[in-house]
């Protein structure tokens, strides 16, 4: 079966629970997730698009959505910019996420951790980063009906082409170290391991000239 790659609509309510859902499930130890569907619907899918902090898309096959990709312009202060544009909804967000399951707080903590580590670049390279990208398996073979790759390729070559031509002249992406699949898939796309940068943590920082 072959389907599509649709550009990710924040004002479309059917595709805020698609992509909640899929991130979800295809993505359950990263730390939005920890903080649930609550806070991914009203502000990380919401608030952040909307003001052009993330990108996504989404992949859909016969009417189902099966995919994700989402990356941003902004990979050191993404959320801190959307700390200061949107922060009634984000304390919102927060506080329901808190009230639903109080042990969110230490998700919080570190989240508020991961943001202290992002640091910008020695260099002045203006750079990207792809976030997320997560199908599910089922659809591994699937084909974009446009550009006749493979999903993976589709949505990562789509990101690319976003991310170059709006100035970014390298893209970073950070895989667990024990995600052999997913090293291998950007090692394939040129992408090199930032051996300093991955020294003293449990995943790879890649990077990729553009």
């Amino acid at each position: 079966m072959d389907g599509s790659i649709v550009s990710f609509n924040p004002t479309n309510k059917d595709h805020i629970e698609a992509i909640a859902y899929l991130h979800e499930n295809l993505l359950p130890d990263s730390l939005v997730t920890g903080l649930g569907r609550y806070f991914m619907e009203h502000y990380y899918y919401s608030v952040l698009p909307k003001m052009g902090l993330i990108k996504c898309d989404l992949f859909i096959v016969e009417g189902k959505y099966i995919g994700l990709s989402v990356y941003t312009l902004f990979p050191f202060d993404f959320m801190a910019q959307g700390f200061k544009k949107g922060f009634p909804t984000l304390i919102l967000s927060l506080f329901v996420a808190i009230l639903l399951k109080p042990t969110r707080i230490m998700i919080i903590i570190d989240v508020l951790r991961e943001g202290k580590k992002r640091k910008s670049p020695v260099n002045n390279n203006k750079m990207g980063e792809l976030l997320s990208l997560a199908f599910l398996p089922l659809y591994n073979r699937t084909q974009d009906i446009e550009s006749k790759l493979r999903i993976s390729d589709a949505f990562y070559n789509k990101a690319i082409e976003y991310l170059k031509a709006n100035g970014c002249e390298e893209v970073q992406a950070s895989v667990k170290k024990s995600n052999k699949i997913a090293l291998r898939f950007h090692q394939r796309h040129r992408a090199v391991i930032d051996e300093e940068a991955s020294s003293s943590s449990s995943s790879y920082r890649l990077i990729r000239k553009l």
